[in-house]
C-alpha cells in the first residue's frame, strides 16, 4: 500500500482531501439516521489473538469493540427498535512492524438480529463508495464463519439456524444488485465477528486486507457483560483510505479560496484583527489569514488567492494571484469583488 505522503500532494492538498472524505462520511451517516458517539481514547480491556479479554489500560487499539463496551456502561439500549452509532477517531494498532497510530471510522447497530441490518450496512459503505468515486475499484467479498459456539467445534458444520441467515443475507445483496465474491477468509483477524463477515479489496493490490472490515458481532457484549446484545458493525482504516485515493484516485477536491491579510503599519495590528472578523463574517467560503507577526506577504511560505494590505486611510491594496495588483479598494468593494458569483472568488 502506498504510504501517506507525496501521494498526496502537499500538506494542504492532503488536509482538503481528508475533510472531504470525512465530510462524505457524515453526509452518509446523516442520510441513514446514525448518531455519533465519542469513544474513550484509554481502553480498560483488549483482545488477544487467542480472543480472550485481558484487562489491561492502553491506547483503543480498535474502536468497534470500544463503540460495544461504551453503549453498555453508559446503558442498556432500549429492547425495541435499532440504535444505529458511528465514530471517527485515532487508534493505535500493533502489528508485526510495531504500534501504528491511525484514524478509524466504524459504525455499529444495536437490537438487529436479522440479517437485513447486515445487508443495510453493505449498501451504506457502497453509496460511501460511490461518494468517493472508487467504486468500481474495490471489490466486495463475503464469508460466513458460523456462532462463537460452531468455530470452537472439531467439525466444521453450520447449524441450520446458521446457514439460513447466510442464506438470507446473500439474497438480499442480490435483490439489492450488489456484486460479491466468497471468500472464507475475509475479515480476517478480527476475532469479535460470527456469523456474516465482509470486506472490500482494493483491485490493484487484492491480496492486502481489507479497507473495510464488517459483519455481526453478537458474542462481543456478551464477551464484555453478562448481557446478550445482538450487534452489526463494520470499521474502515481511514489512513489506508487516504493512501488509495491519493495513489490510485485523487478525487478533485477544491480548496477554499486563501486570503491573507496584513497591515501597513504594526500600529494597525487592532484594526487588522477587527477586519478580519468582518471578512471572515462577509465571506464565509474563504479562508482569512491575518498577518499580525509583521511577516512580509511575499514570506508567506503558502502562497494565497489573494493579498490584502490595509492602508492608514483604510482603504485595501488588493493583489490577485491571478491578475495581479488590482489597486486600492473600499471594505464593501472588496467584499463585493469576492462574493462575485462568476468569480467565485478563486484563483486558478
Amino acid at each position: 500500500m502506498a504510504p501517506i505522503g507525496p501521494s498526496h500532494g502537499t500538506a494542504m492538498e492532503a488536509d482538503n482531501l481528508r475533510h472531504w472524505v470525512e465530510a462524505q462520511i457524515r453526509a452518509i451517516m446523516h442520510r441513514y439516521g446514525y448518531q455519533e458517539i465519542r469513544l474513550p481514547a484509554l481502553e480498560g480491556a483488549a483482545f488477544a489473538d487467542e480472543r480472550d479479554v485481558a484487562a489491561v489500560d492502553r491506547l483503543r487499539p480498535d474502536g468497534l469493540p470500544s463503540c460495544v463496551r461504551a453503549v453498555l456502561a453508559a446503558h442498556a439500549p432500549a429492547r425495541r427498535g435499532i440504535e444505529r452509532l458511528w465514530f471517527l477517531g485515532p487508534v493505535l494498532w500493533h502489528g508485526p512492524q510495531g504500534p501504528r497510530q491511525t484514524v478509524q471510522f466504524g459504525v455499529v447497530a444495536f437490537n438487529a438480529p436479522g440479517a437485513a441490518i447486515e445487508a443495510e450496512l453493505v449498501l451504506l459503505i457502497s453509496e460511501l463508495w460511490q461518494a468517493l468515486g472508487v467504486a468500481p475499484s474495490l471489490e466486495l467479498r463475503v464469508g460466513n464463519l458460523g456462532s462463537w459456539q460452531e468455530q470452537h467445534r472439531s467439525a466444521a458444520r453450520f447449524g441450520l439456524q446458521t446457514r439460513r441467515h447466510f442464506a438470507e443475507f446473500t439474497h438480499l445483496l442480490d435483490s439489492l444488485a450488489l456484486p460479491w465474491r466468497p471468500d472464507p477468509h475475509c475479515a480476517a483477524g478480527r476475532g469479535y465477528f460470527n456469523h456474516t463477515v465482509f470486506d472490500w479489496r482494493w483491485r490493484p493490490t487484492p491480496d492486502e486486507p481489507g479497507l473495510c472490515n464488517g459483519g455481526r458481532c453478537d458474542d462481543l457484549a456478551s464477551r464484555l457483560s453478562a448481557r446478550a446484545l445482538p450487534a452489526a458493525g463494520l470499521a474502515i482504516d481511514i489512513e489506508r483510505l487516504m493512501a488509495c485515493l491519493g495513489h490510485y484516485h485523487r478525487p478533485a477536491t477544491q480548496a477554499p479560496p486563501r486570503v491573507t491579510l496584513r497591515a501597513e503599519r504594526r500600529e494597525q495590528a487592532t484594526d487588522l484583527v477587527l477586519l478580519g472578523r468582518t471578512l471572515r463574517a462577509r465571506l464565509p467560503g474563504y479562508h482569512i489569514h491575518t498577518l499580525l507577526s509583521g511577516m512580509a506577504l511575499d514570506e508567506v511560505p503558502d502562497p494565497a488567492d489573494w493579498r490584502l494590505i490595509l492602508r492608514r486611510d483604510g482603504l485595501l491594496t488588493v493583489w490577485s494571484r491571478r491578475r495581479g495588483v488590482l489597486g486600492e479598494l473600499a471594505r464593501d468593494a472588496l467584499i463585493a469583488l469576492l462574493n462575485n458569483p462568476g468569480a467565485d472568488g478563486r484563483e486558478e
